[in-house]
């Protein structure tokens, strides 16, 4: 399931703001804090760093639009192949160079995988990273 984060730009490094369900919230949201930067009288874009995501220190005035990320949760990496790539390549580095190791099947890599996926939301890690699905601007201009 998607969600909508306000970002400085594109290539924010953290979304370490407030997420939102809807693209129009988040819209709604934007659109409130590029009045509030352009009103009479004028906040501060540190006023926003709970909405905003980015290094808000480093950004220039004025701010002339904000950048609606689209994100999914991003689920666990393939650890089945991790963990059979990584014994592979330890047998060839540490092991017996006329021992070859036994070829894993993609049966095996998907039971691993299943397993230690299990293991880690079982204990409560699960993923806290996001992949960006698409990206919408507002203006200050259209506010």
């Amino acid at each position: 399931m998607s969600k909508f984060v306000i970002a400085l730009n594109k290539d924010v490094e953290m979304l370490d703001g407030e997420q939102y369900d809807t693209l129009e919230q988040a819209k709604s949201v934007a659109t409130d804090i590029l009045k509030q930067l352009h009103g009479d009288s004028p906040s501060s874009l540190d006023d926003f760093e709970d909405e905003v995501c980015g290094y808000l220190d480093d950004k220039e005035y004025p701010i002339d639009d904000l950048t609606i990320l689209e994100v999914s949760p991003a689920a666990f990496p393939d650890f089945g192949y991790m963990i059979f790539d990584g014994l592979e390549s330890y047998s060839l580095d540490d092991g017996n160079p006329d021992d070859e190791w036994p070829e894993f099947t993609y049966k095996d890599r998907t039971e691993l995988n299943k397993l230690v996926a299990k293991w880690l939301t079982d204990k409560g890690y699960t993923p806290n990273w996001y992949n960006e699905v698409n990206s919408y601007q507002v203006e200050a201009d259209n506010v």
